[in-house]
């Protein structure tokens, strides 16, 4: 099959889908920091209102990697990729 035999909707439907599946990406992230400082009391600090969609769109590895960090006791247990908290089985539930 030659490249000018596709059809111009398989290109335009591949970016739309691309385009929201970011956007959805960078709302879960952003609800879930979201969730998550208000469980623990955790205020805003720079961009009051929008830090957590700043954040999540512009540096999402680091607010996964905050949130990781904030969870879980990384240097006292050892983490599991493949387990519901992220944590090996011996470690306390954090609360």
């Amino acid at each position: 099959m030659n490249y000018m035999d596709i059809p111009a909707w398989i290109p335009a439907m591949k970016f739309l889908g691309g385009v929201t599946f970011t956007i959805w990406s960078i709302f879960a992230l952003m609800k879930t920091r979201e969730n998550m400082r208000a469980k623990y009391s955790i205020p805003e600090e720079k961009c009051i209102g929008c830090e957590d969609v700043c954040c999540s769109m512009w540096c999402s590895c680091c607010v996964v990697a905050q949130m990781a960090r904030h969870t879980g006791e990384y240097e006292t247990y050892k983490g599991s990729a493949c387990s519901e908290t992220g944590m090996a089985g011996n470690a306390p539930s954090i609360v």
